[in-house]
Parts: C-alpha cells; sequence; structure tokens
C-alpha cells in the first residue's frame, strides 16, 4: 500500500511537470512570433482585457480549486460523501459562474472600450463554469486532466501559428485562446459527471460548502488583485497598451520557474492534507524539506540567470521593439525566490492545515501594498513601475506566511535549506551579465550564454553537494542509476 501511494505521487508529479513544462514551452515559442506578429500595442490589448477578464473568472471559481481539492481529498476513500462533496462544491460553482457572466455583459454595455475582444474574452469567463480540475486532483488522478489540457494545448499553438499573421488578427487570436480554456474544461467537466451520478445536497451542506469557499475566496481575489491588477493599471493610468505589452512578455518568462514549483505543490497538497489530517507530521516535515531543496535548485537558477541573460534574451526573442523588457526581466527576477518559498509555505504546510487565516492576511496584505505602490510608481515608471511594486508584494507575503507558521514548524531550517544554493546562483549571475555586456546579440551567442550558465550553476553545486552534502549527493546519484537501470531494462 506504501509504495502503491508513492508510485501514484510519483506518476502525478510526473503528469503535472510535463503539463506545465508544456504550458512553459507555448510561450516560449509563441512569444517572440506574436511580438512580430501583432506587435506591442495589440498584445497589450489582449493583456488589458484578458486582466479584466481574469477577475470575473476568478470571481466565477470563488475559491474552489483549493477548496474543492482539498475537500475531495479528505473524502477519496467514501464514495457517498465524496459524490456529494462534488455536487454540493459544483452547484455554487455554477451559480457564481453564471451571476459573474451576467455582470460581465453589463460591464461590457456600459464600460468596455476594446471592442469586440473583451466580447470574446467572455469565452474565457465562461470556462470557468466548467472548470472541475479540482475533482480529479483531490483524487490524486492528475492523468485524464493533463492529456486532455496538453492536446487543446496544441491545438492552440498550432492554429495561432496558422492564422495569425498581423495585428489586426488580435480578436481571432483572443478567440482561439478563448476556446483553448473552454472546450477542454468541458469535456473535464462531462468526464467527471459520468463518474460521480447527480445527488442532491441539503441546504445546511450547501450553507457549510459556500461559507468554506467565501474563506479561500478571500485570499484568492486578493492574489488575482495583486497579479493582474498591474496590468489593469498600466492600462488605465498609461492610457495606452505600449506598456501592457512590455509588462505581458516580461511576466510569461518570469513565470517559469513558478510554474515549475507550483506543479509539484498542485501534486503534493492533497498527499499534505491526508498526513496532517492522520497526525504523520515527521514525514509532511520531511516532504516539505525536499521540495524546499528543490525549489532551491530551480528557483535560484531561473533567478541569477534571467537576471544574466535578460538583455540579450529580450532583444533576441522578441526583437529591439521589446528591448525595455531586459529592464523588467532584471527586476522581475528578484521576485523569484520569494514566489517559489510562499509557494510551498502555502500549498504544502497552511492550506492542508486549514490555517486560511494566515493565507487570507498574506495575500490581502501584499494586494494592498500593490495597489498602493502602483498608484505612486505607474505613473511615472510605467511598467517599471508595477515590476517593483509586484517585487514588494511578494516578498512581504512570504515573509507574513514564514513569520507566522514559525511556532508550528521549523522555518529557520527550511530558509537555511533554500538558501544554501544562493552564493552559487549570485556566481554565475555575475558572469552571466559579464559576457552579456561584451557580446553582440545574436541567437548564437544567447545560447552560448544559457550553456555557460548551466555547465557553471551544476559544477558549483556538485561541488558544493561532494564537499558538505554526501549523503544527498549519493541519493542522487542512486536514483539517476535506478532510472538508467530501469530504462536499460
Amino acid at each position: 500500500m506504501m509504495k502503491s501511494n508513492k508510485n501514484t505521487l510519483k506518476k502525478n508529479i510526473l503528469y503535472n511537470s510535463i503539463y506545465n513544462i508544456y504550458i512553459i514551452i507555448i510561450p516560449l515559442v509563441l512569444s517572440p512570433y506574436l511580438s512580430r506578429t501583432l506587435g506591442v500595442t495589440a498584445i497589450g490589448i489582449f493583456s488589458f482585457t484578458f486582466a479584466v477578464a481574469n477577475y470575473f473568472k476568478r470571481f466565477s471559481l470563488l475559491g474552489m480549486e483549493k477548496y474543492g481539492n482539498r475537500s475531495i481529498a479528505l473524502v477519496k476513500n467514501d464514495n457517498e460523501k465524496k459524490r456529494s462533496s462534488f455536487w454540493g462544491i459544483y452547484k455554487i460553482q455554477f451559480v457564481c459562474s453564471l451571476f459573474c457572466l451576467l455582470v460581465y455583459f453589463i460591464y461590457i454595455a456600459f464600460f468596455n472600450k476594446m471592442g469586440l475582444t473583451s466580447i470574446i474574452q467572455s469565452l474565457f469567463i465562461l470556462s470557468a463554469m466548467f472548470d472541475v480540475s479540482w475533482y480529479f486532483f483531490g483524487n490524486e488522478n492528475f492523468k485524464p486532466v493533463v492529456i486532455i489540457l496538453l492536446i487543446f494545448k496544441t491545438i492552440y499553438l498550432i492554429l495561432t501559428f496558422i492564422f495569425i499573421k498581423q495585428s489586426k488578427d488580435i480578436n481571432l487570436y483572443t478567440f482561439i485562446s478563448a476556446i483553448s480554456y473552454l472546450l477542454p474544461n468541458l469535456i473535464i467537466f462531462i468526464i467527471a459527471v459520468i463518474k460521480e451520478k447527480y445527488i442532491s445536497n441539503t441546504k445546511e451542506q450547501l450553507k457549510l460548502i459556500l461559507r468554506g469557499t467565501l474563506l479561500l475566496f478571500i485570499p484568492v481575489i486578493a492574489v488575482t488583485l495583486y497579479k493582474s491588477m498591474d496590468k489593469v493599471m498600466l492600462g488605465i493610468i498609461c492610457k495606452t497598451t505600449f506598456e501592457n505589452g512590455l509588462y505581458e512578455n516580461a511576466e510569461k518568462i518570469i513565470h517559469v520557474p513558478i510554474s515549475i514549483i507550483a506543479a509539484i505543490s498542485t501534486v503534493m497538497m492533497p498527499r499534505m492534507t491526508q498526513l496532517y489530517r492522520d497526525h504523520k507530521e515527521e514525514k509532511a516535515y520531511k516532504l516539505i524539506e525536499n521540495t524546499i531543496w528543490y525549489s532551491s535548485f530551480v528557483g535560484i537558477a531561473c533567478s541569477f540567470g534571467l537576471f544574466g541573460i535578460s538583455n540579450i534574451f529580450a532583444n533576441v526573442f522578441w526583437g529591439s521593439d521589446f528591448s525595455e523588457c531586459g529592464i523588467l526581466l532584471k527586476l522581475f527576477s528578484i521576485s523569484v525566490p520569494f514566489m517559489c518559498f510562499a509557494e510551498i509555505i502555502r500549498s504544502q504546510y497552511i492550506i492542508p492545515n486549514k490555517k486560511d487565516n494566515i493565507y487570507i492576511k498574506a495575500v490581502c496584505l501584499g494586494a494592498i501594498l500593490n495597489l498602493i505602490i502602483n498608484i505612486l510608481m505607474i505613473p511615472k515608471f510605467g511598467a517599471r513601475g508595477a515590476v517593483i511594486g509586484t517585487i514588494i508584494s511578494e516578498a512581504i507575503v512570504c515573509s507574513y506566511q514564514t513569520f507566522k507558521i514559525r511556532k508550528d514548524i521549523n522555518t529557520k531550517n527550511l530558509i537555511k535549506e533554500y538558501l544554501k544554493f544562493f552564493p552559487y546562483g549570485l556566481i554565475m549571475g555575475m558572469v552571466l551579465y559579464y559576457i552579456g555586456n561584451q557580446i553582440t546579440y545574436s541567437i548564437c551567442s544567447l545560447l552560448i550564454m544559457i550553456f555557460i550558465g548551466a555547465i557553471l550553476y551544476s559544477t558549483l553545486i556538485f561541488l558544493h553537494l561532494f564537499l558538505f552534502d554526501k549523503e544527498k549527493l549519493e541519493s542522487i546519484l542512486l536514483l539517476i542509476k535506478k532510472k538508467f537501470n530501469k530504462n536499460n531494462n
């Protein structure tokens, strides 16, 4: 049974990692193409309308992703309770989605300045009505969701290359993007409904679910506010979509390392929920330690690596019109370690332990700070001001969460573990920054810099493990050996 649980966890991490890596690859492939076909202004229009639509979508979901995931995980072995939980949660989600869609059309009728693009984004909001991925995640069954999403993201990628050729194709691109969310969610919903036959719920059950989702809805909205607030405020304050276009591209790249860490956290959440329920705190803490180690390795590398190659990356990847994105990437890279650490603490301790108050206060504090900083900084510094607001907000959210749980788990040890690779990332970043100032901008130069950074960082980490942590090195080498023997057999 124990081995089966471990295998399930490994498979789910693998499935979700594959999907998240693929989701990372798509913007990396599309971003330079769209930058040259749609241009800065059209990308800015999409960014602004998507950010507004995302607010309505988040209101539709009402914190269902985390609440549903946790609720299903707690009753996954009891079919009747699971069915009741699924339908109770979904009924609340359906009503909220319908209400938000109606409010969005009222917004379009009276306040919309982006024309047809905003209308098309309503399909993106509609996708929330059928988003029951939380049901599969709570069941630790990631395979069907990942496969369906991979298929539709591939179709989205192909259609974009075929049909998007110039800036006037912005509405067609918005439609392709919105449908890539709606159709897979609809299919996933149908599969869930087939699995869980309809069951009625009492008013008391629905009230209890609504109360639980509202508790998690507050931080979800707060997170959405300070994640999307930058784009909305840039569009309103700057009175142009140009700054939005710059910000959109830079933000896509910075979400690469965050997505990798989030992939693991999403898989770990239902397992951590069960461990804490069964009072297996030591085992849960060990899993957090392992995730922190992995997060440090990836997050620190991406943070300093992006800082070092940002200027050449922006010019080669997006073209000279987006050279300002190099500065934005440098600034954004500062926030990566905070985002990664906060994600682990939140998903693997705070939410599984139902310490929602900490989560709520942390993100509300971050949202308020981001709003204030944006009001002060965006009028003068544009996209740079928005990024500064994000950095400070992420640092505060991370610090607050860590401080509040310091008496429950050994946060000092986790911070020490997380910062272990910081010096090696700093060395890599400085070397790359120096090289970047000496060479001409080209694809070849960019690839050489990435290669140098990867080799230098990996070598420094290997030396660290060899000198100071041979046990970890041996476990990694043993794991590689097992994988190699398995593939050969």
